[in-house]
């Protein structure tokens, strides 16, 4: 069989849904069993008991010739408080790691597939290492210029490359991404947020800690994952791909020249 009648991508049914289900299982379980126990009801629940605590151990203290019960009741409501914004931020690191984590599965999972379909028309080493040494982009690109899918045409995409950016911005904090993401998608930096976060100077600076993604975010993210494992063609033959981007092309040279 000659290679321009092999398939270039393929994507069988049962490969999709199982990008698909396995997504959705992620996105389900981590809501189930982990940012379920960070509502607030759970949260103010915990802090009431730990100012209870907290009370209760400065009362074994206590000397009613020296100290104002009042005084340690405002300390334990404080410490409470301040039990409250830690737990708050743990929920905040908590669901950006199952959103990072839910972008890396998606990720490495495109990169594998595209190395399976490649392998017969296009192989080598130096093949599946550039795939796996690509930039996203890089991917898109691939996927765009052969002629089998253009993701940045999709309704999703403006959801699929926030995300990406989000995920940059948790591992690597501030930088080009934060940069980025506060220029396209200002909605996930605080200086767009109005209320608390426009009143307070140190907010409206752009840092990696203040950037804000919420519950309705991580639920469009993984509605984009899944849109896009949903968007692929079914088939491309290798006769149909236009072309190939230059580091593809590059890759492509190397491994015939070894």
């Amino acid at each position: 069989m000659a290679v321009r009648d092999l398939c270039a991508f393929q994507v069988p049914q049962y490969q999709r849904q199982k990008w698909i289900e396995e997504t959705e299982f992620f996105y389900s379980q981590a809501n189930k069993r982990l940012m379920s126990q960070f509502s607030d009801e759970i949260m103010t629940s915990d802090a009431d008991e730990y100012a209870e605590r907290v009370y209760e151990k400065l009362g074994e203290r206590f000397n009613p010739d020296f100290h104002d019960p009042g005084c340690d009741a405002e300390d334990a409501f404080h410490e409470s408080v301040e039990f409250y914004r830690l737990l708050s931020e743990m929920k905040d690191d908590v669901r950006l790691s199952m959103v990072s984590t839910m972008f890396q599965n998606w990720e490495k999972e495109l990169r594998e597939w595209l190395v399976h379909e490649v392998r017969y028309w296009c192989p080598g080493h130096e093949v599946k290492e550039a795939i796996w040494s690509a930039t996203v982009d890089e991917i898109y690109n691939l996927l765009k210029v052969s002629g089998f899918y253009d993701v940045r045409a999709q309704p999703f995409f403006r959801s699929l490359d926030a995300l990406r950016l989000v995920v940059n911005v948790f591992k690597h904090g501030d930088g080009k991404s934060l940069k980025d993401l506060d220029r396209k998608y200002p909605r996930f930096t605080a200086r767009s947020h109005h209320g608390f976060y426009a009143q307070n100077l140190r907010m409206r600076l752009l840092k990696h800690e203040h950037m804000v993604v919420t519950d309705a975010d991580f639920e469009e993210f993984c509605r984009a994952l899944i849109s896009f494992w949903q968007g692929l063609p079914d088939n491309m033959m290798v006769s149909d791909v236009k072309k190939l981007p230059q580091w593809m092309q590059k890759a492509s040279l190397a491994a015939e020249e070894v």
